[in-house]
Protein backbone atom coordinates (compact mmCIF):
# COMPACT_ATOMS: atom_id res chain seq x y z
CA UNK A 1 0.00 0.00 0.00
CA UNK A 2 2.71 2.26 0.84
CA UNK A 3 4.63 2.03 -2.89
CA UNK A 4 0.77 2.87 -4.30
CA UNK A 5 0.81 5.82 -2.60
CA UNK A 6 4.30 6.74 -2.91
CA UNK A 7 3.19 6.47 -6.95
CA UNK A 8 -0.07 8.70 -6.68
CA UNK A 9 1.52 11.50 -5.00
CA UNK A 10 4.68 12.21 -7.14
CA UNK A 11 7.69 14.12 -5.87
CA UNK A 12 8.29 17.58 -6.75
CA UNK A 13 11.12 19.64 -7.51
CA UNK A 14 11.86 23.08 -6.60
CA UNK A 15 11.50 25.52 -9.38
CA UNK A 16 14.09 28.66 -9.83
CA UNK A 17 13.04 31.53 -12.45
CA UNK A 18 16.38 33.48 -13.90
CA UNK A 19 16.15 37.18 -14.56
CA UNK A 20 19.32 38.77 -15.88
CA UNK A 21 19.58 42.82 -16.73
CA UNK A 22 22.13 44.47 -18.09
CA UNK A 23 23.96 47.54 -17.61
CA UNK A 24 25.40 48.02 -20.40
CA UNK A 25 22.38 49.33 -22.09
CA UNK A 26 22.43 52.30 -20.03
CA UNK A 27 26.07 53.02 -20.40
CA UNK A 28 27.45 51.92 -23.64
CA UNK A 29 27.37 48.78 -26.22
CA UNK A 30 29.41 46.10 -25.17
CA UNK A 31 31.07 43.64 -27.61
CA UNK A 32 29.61 40.08 -26.80
CA UNK A 33 26.98 40.64 -24.24
CA UNK A 34 24.89 38.19 -25.27
CA UNK A 35 27.99 35.66 -24.51
CA UNK A 36 28.47 37.01 -21.33
CA UNK A 37 24.92 36.50 -20.30
CA UNK A 38 24.75 32.77 -21.90
CA UNK A 39 27.87 32.68 -19.68
CA UNK A 40 26.22 33.45 -16.94
CA UNK A 41 23.07 31.34 -17.38
CA UNK A 42 25.05 28.17 -18.18
CA UNK A 43 27.03 28.22 -14.61
CA UNK A 44 23.44 29.07 -13.11
CA UNK A 45 21.69 26.25 -14.58
CA UNK A 46 24.35 23.75 -13.95
CA UNK A 47 24.91 24.38 -10.75
CA UNK A 48 20.66 23.76 -9.71
CA UNK A 49 20.53 21.24 -12.07
CA UNK A 50 23.41 18.98 -10.30
CA UNK A 51 21.57 19.97 -6.85
CA UNK A 52 17.87 18.82 -8.35
CA UNK A 53 16.64 21.76 -8.73
CA UNK A 54 14.53 22.74 -12.31
CA UNK A 55 15.89 26.44 -13.67
CA UNK A 56 13.92 28.25 -16.53
CA UNK A 57 14.14 31.33 -18.09
CA UNK A 58 12.24 32.68 -20.51
CA UNK A 59 10.96 35.37 -23.06
CA UNK A 60 10.57 38.01 -20.01
CA UNK A 61 14.58 37.13 -18.78
CA UNK A 62 16.22 39.50 -19.69
CA UNK A 63 15.52 42.90 -19.18
CA UNK A 64 17.71 46.80 -19.11
CA UNK A 65 18.93 47.33 -15.57
CA UNK A 66 17.79 50.25 -13.76
CA UNK A 67 13.65 50.04 -15.34
CA UNK A 68 11.42 50.49 -12.25
CA UNK A 69 9.23 47.46 -13.81
CA UNK A 70 11.83 44.87 -14.00
CA UNK A 71 11.06 43.49 -10.52
CA UNK A 72 7.17 43.39 -11.19
CA UNK A 73 8.01 41.74 -14.35
CA UNK A 74 10.54 39.24 -13.19
CA UNK A 75 7.94 38.24 -9.95
CA UNK A 76 5.28 37.87 -11.98
CA UNK A 77 7.03 35.63 -14.56
CA UNK A 78 8.81 33.73 -11.97
CA UNK A 79 4.73 33.23 -10.80
CA UNK A 80 3.47 32.49 -13.74
CA UNK A 81 5.87 29.35 -14.61
CA UNK A 82 5.70 28.14 -10.75
CA UNK A 83 9.13 29.18 -9.96
CA UNK A 84 9.60 28.78 -5.92
CA UNK A 85 12.46 30.92 -6.40
CA UNK A 86 13.45 34.49 -8.45
CA UNK A 87 17.15 34.72 -9.11
CA UNK A 88 17.87 38.52 -9.92
CA UNK A 89 21.18 39.24 -11.61
CA UNK A 90 22.56 42.53 -13.14
CA UNK A 91 25.43 42.26 -15.19
CA UNK A 92 27.52 45.02 -14.06
CA UNK A 93 30.55 46.73 -15.90
CA UNK A 94 32.89 49.36 -14.66
CA UNK A 95 36.34 50.79 -16.61
CA UNK A 96 38.01 51.15 -13.76
CA UNK A 97 38.46 47.36 -12.38
CA UNK A 98 41.74 46.00 -13.61
CA UNK A 99 39.76 43.42 -16.01
CA UNK A 100 39.59 43.72 -19.80
CA UNK A 101 37.05 45.88 -21.46
CA UNK A 102 34.63 42.80 -22.43
CA UNK A 103 34.42 41.19 -19.19
CA UNK A 104 31.80 42.47 -16.88
CA UNK A 105 33.19 43.62 -13.44
CA UNK A 106 31.19 41.21 -11.71
CA UNK A 107 27.46 40.70 -10.93
CA UNK A 108 25.14 41.87 -8.70
CA UNK A 109 22.20 39.72 -7.42
CA UNK A 110 19.36 38.73 -5.18
CA UNK A 111 17.34 35.64 -4.10
CA UNK A 112 13.95 35.64 -3.53
CA UNK A 113 10.71 33.14 -2.29
CA UNK A 114 8.54 33.78 -5.02
CA UNK A 115 5.17 33.03 -2.46
CA UNK A 116 6.39 35.47 0.19
CA UNK A 117 8.10 37.97 -2.33
CA UNK A 118 10.82 37.52 0.68
CA UNK A 119 14.64 38.17 0.06
CA UNK A 120 16.99 35.56 1.46
CA UNK A 121 19.98 36.44 -0.34
CA UNK A 122 21.49 39.44 -1.55
CA UNK A 123 25.51 39.12 -2.85
CA UNK A 124 27.79 40.85 -5.32
CA UNK A 125 30.85 38.80 -7.17
CA UNK A 126 33.40 40.11 -9.40
CA UNK A 127 34.95 38.93 -12.17
CA UNK A 128 38.68 39.74 -11.23
CA UNK A 129 39.03 36.41 -9.30
CA UNK A 130 37.24 33.85 -11.88
CA UNK A 131 39.75 35.35 -15.03
CA UNK A 132 43.39 33.21 -14.86
CA UNK A 133 46.21 32.94 -17.03
CA UNK A 134 44.20 29.40 -17.79
CA UNK A 135 41.02 30.65 -18.46
CA UNK A 136 40.49 33.83 -20.28
CA UNK A 137 37.19 32.78 -22.87
CA UNK A 138 34.59 35.30 -21.79
CA UNK A 139 31.81 32.93 -21.79
CA UNK A 140 33.64 30.44 -19.72
CA UNK A 141 34.79 33.28 -17.23
CA UNK A 142 31.37 34.26 -17.08
CA UNK A 143 30.21 30.33 -16.53
CA UNK A 144 32.50 30.24 -13.80
CA UNK A 145 30.69 33.62 -11.85
CA UNK A 146 27.49 32.37 -12.28
CA UNK A 147 28.39 28.82 -11.12
CA UNK A 148 29.41 30.65 -8.04
CA UNK A 149 26.72 33.06 -7.36
CA UNK A 150 24.41 29.69 -7.56
CA UNK A 151 26.63 28.01 -5.24
CA UNK A 152 25.83 30.32 -2.78
CA UNK A 153 22.14 30.84 -3.39
CA UNK A 154 21.70 27.30 -2.83
CA UNK A 155 23.59 27.54 0.11
CA UNK A 156 20.98 29.94 1.17
CA UNK A 157 18.39 28.17 0.60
Amino acid sequence: MLITIFFIFPLEAETVFLYLEDDWLTTDMRRGSEWIAGGLADGVMEQFFDAGYIVFDGENSFGVSGQPENRRISLLTAKKGGAHVLLEMVILYDEEEPVPASYPRGIRFSARRVETDASFLEEELLTAPFLTPAVQDEREVCRRLGAAAAKLVLEGM
